[in-house]
């Protein structure tokens, strides 16, 4: 390879390295800002899309100035990029009431806008270079490195960068790579100039895409684009929002568009119609599962069969999108026009996912709507496809495979809308999450009642019976751990509580005239459920107060609030908030306790054995640890639950292990002190690092 070519091969491979590293940094960055919600990282995914599309159109624009002048333009832009700070400053943390969706945007424009602008013009623009200066080479290869350059960074941010740097760090380090990516491209402009780039006969060379496939183009990017970002919500959105997750769809997206692009051998329709068929079906399969689990408690997928089935399943259908795309690839001349559009129908399915879809939906749909268009999408090509069964056949069969597979996911789509909205007298959808408050035995004066969800997850359940309407129910009646522990500590005194996680105010059944209680939560719909729905707030007899806003950021820029129980039961459907289970969360509640204090935390989870996390954090700072689980049935009012207590106070510890020891004995609750074995390697979690794959399930 000349060194020309090496050297442009360079540019392009950084410049895609880049990008793929500044987003998880810049993500996880702000994620604790909002609460560790899974919308984050789709928000960021938005606006990387539309820069990506802005990126693309300046590099389709510059392309047509003479050679020369394209290098001049482009350098100058890097240079005004390599003076921007990415790092966010603490003015633009949320105070609690703004709207996220906008001031992540506004946010991520001020900082790494303009880098991430001059990184994603670099790679269309240097295969123009290329292509005028090797007229006689295919550029397109360029494109697989750079997706290559892209997967290297994802894989290598949560295994080489997260677990050793802070946030601070990684971005001095990414603005060293970005100076490096700026000389090297200083190098690749100046071959370029010396060059003088092709002739001009050799550059017009060519037949010019028709609309149609210009079009096919856009709507294949955009499939591609919202089945990745609605994998990633599907999974995200029932473990935990952090860069491994983030990772794994996104790295698959790019491995497809790796495959697709390398040759003609990448992609094959008479190897993929199967898998794709397969993988239609497994994912439909899949969601019905969830739905009909969440609905009724039946079948739980193991979290490891869920992400297999959606990892393998999501590279069948972005190898057909990127395949197709790779077939209606155009000559050279029209690279830039290409690549324009790829990113323009990704800018759509961003905009789908992150913006109109909840708008429109109440519930998680996105998955299925970019499902049927999929397939209606392939079936129209296979349709066209001279090597196709389907090609010559006559349209009323294609007709009745199209309405077949429309009804196949539309019936499935109405029948999983029907089971989560039965009884369901709100249904609301925010950047938060999906709130459903549903009536309950309507016809049954004994068990009438109203039930909060959160996505997959009972968030609180109220009676509406007089005798039981005051009485705190599921994971935090008076027989879970909380609800045993809660009333000991009362014992003692008057107390001030603090709940990070409001559901529906449960909690505040426990206060007497003398307490008082603050609870933080996040979501103004929880507040308003709380507030309008159900009556746990209202009938309590302590003060109380709401603080809307991330609960740690909140308490970090509050004075210590004394409290003798703070209890930390912050979840989104059953996502875990990374942030809040860190050794510098728990540095701020100490912060807040009160002397002889104690901190109580939910560690219920589908998937997830969080008890060792904190084990770890009680053994760094010398706390007492105790786990008390009580299983379902334990009266009426009672969900499984395991939470978790730690303190300093050793006297009032050893009096709820004492205390319990008889409902131990008669097999009401299950204690512990020290970590299973099993995950006996676990480290505590900090800012800096966190690993779910050594706690799962």
């Amino acid at each position: 390879m000349s060194l020309s070519r090496l050297v442009l091969a360079l540019t392009v491979f950084l410049s895609a390295f880049l990008v793929f590293q500044i987003q998880p940094l810049i993500s996880k960055y702000i994620l604790p800002w909002y609460g560790g919600t899974a919308a984050v990282w789709t928000t960021c995914l938005l606006l990387f899309q539309m820069l990506l599309f802005a990126g693309y159109a300046y590099a389709h624009l510059v392309a047509r100035l003479r050679l020369r002048v394209q290098t001049v333009v482009h350098l100058s832009l890097l240079v005004v990029a390599s003076l921007v700070s990415i790092v966010p400053a603490d003015s633009w943390k949320p105070a609690g009431d703004e709207d996220p969706l906008t001031r992540i945007l506004l946010m991520l424009l001020a900082t790494v806008g303009l880098p991430y602008f001059a990184l994603s013009a670099t790679g269309p623009l240097v295969q123009a270079w290329f292509w005028r200066v090797f007229p006689g080479r295919s550029p397109y290869p360029l494109y697989a490195l750079s997706n290559g350059g892209s997967l290297l960074a994802l894989l290598s941010y949560p295994l080489l960068v997260e677990p050793f740097l802070g946030g601070r760090q990684q971005a001095a380090v990414w603005r060293t790579g970005f100076v490096a990516f700026a000389l090297l491209s200083v190098a690749a402009a100046w071959r370029v100039w010396r060059s003088g780039g092709a002739a001009p006969e050799v550059a017009a060379g060519g037949e010019r895409p028709s609309p149609g496939r210009r079009v096919s183009w856009i709507a294949w990017s955009a499939c591609g684009v919202v089945l990745f970002m609605a994998v990633t919500n599907q999974l995200t959105l029932n473990v935990a929002s952090v860069p491994f997750l983030w990772v794994v769809p996104l790295s698959v997206y790019l491995v497809a568009f790796i495959v697709a692009f390398s040759g003609d051998r990448g992609y094959s329709r008479a190897v993929l119609t199967v898998p794709f068929a397969a993988a239609l079906v497994g994912v439909t399969l899949l969601l019905e599962l969830d739905v009909r689990y969440t609905a009724q408690s039946t079948i739980n997928v193991p979290i490891l069969v869920k992400i297999g089935v959606y990892v393998a399943a999501l590279f069948v259908f972005c190898l057909v999108c990127h395949g197709e795309l790779y077939r209606l690839r155009p000559a050279p001349r029209y690279l830039t026009s290409f690549y324009l559009s790829i990113a323009f129908g990704g800018a759509l399915g961003g905009i789908t996912v992150g913006v109109v879809a909840p708008l429109v939906f109440l519930l998680y749909q996105e998955l299925q709507i970019a499902l049927l268009g999929c397939s209606l999408l392939y079936l129209l090509t296979l349709f066209r496809d001279p090597a196709s069964r389907l090609h010559g056949a006559r349209p009323r069969w294609v007709a009745v495979l199209a309405v077949g597979a429309v009804l196949l996911l539309a019936g499935a789509m109405s029948r999983q809308s029907a089971i989560l909205l039965e009884g369901a007298v709100s249904t609301r959808r925010n950047f938060f999450g999906v709130l459903r408050v549903r009536e309950v035995a309507a016809d049954d004066p004994v068990n009438h009642a109203y039930t909060l969800f959160d996505g997959a997850i009972v968030h609180g359940h109220q009676y509406v019976r007089p005798d039981l309407r005051t009485e705190p129910t599921t994971y935090y009646s008076r027989k879970s751990g909380v609800g045993r522990v809660l009333t000991m500590r009362q014992r003692k005194g008057d107390l001030r509580i603090g709940v990070i996680g409001l559901g529906i105010g449960t909690l505040a059944a426990y206060g007497r005239p003398g307490d008082y209680i603050r609870f933080y939560e996040i979501n103004p719909f929880v507040v308003d459920a709380a507030r309008n729905g159900f009556s746990y707030l209202a009938d309590s007899a302590a003060e109380w107060d709401v603080a809307l806003g991330d609960a740690r950021l909140k308490m970090e820029q509050e004075s210590p609030q004394q409290f003798d129980f703070l209890v930390l039961d912050a979840f989104s459907s059953d996502s875990i908030p990374v942030h809040l289970l860190t050794a510098e969360a728990f540095d701020v509640y100490e912060r807040h306790l009160a002397p002889g204090g104690v901190i109580a935390i939910n560690i219920s989870n589908l998937h997830l054995e969080l008890s060792t996390v904190v084990y770890r954090h009680a053994e760094a700072r010398k706390l007492h640890a105790l786990e008390v689980r009580n299983s379902l049935g334990a009266d009426a009012l009672t969900m499984a639950a395991a939470w978790m207590f730690v303190s300093r106070n050793s006297e009032f510890m050893n009096e709820v292990l004492w205390t319990l020891k008889p409902a131990h004995e008669a097999g009401e609750v299950q204690l512990g002190n020290r970590p299973r074995e099993r995950h006996a390697d676990v480290s505590a979690w900090t800012d800096n690092y966190s690993s779910l794959l050594r706690i799962l399930k």
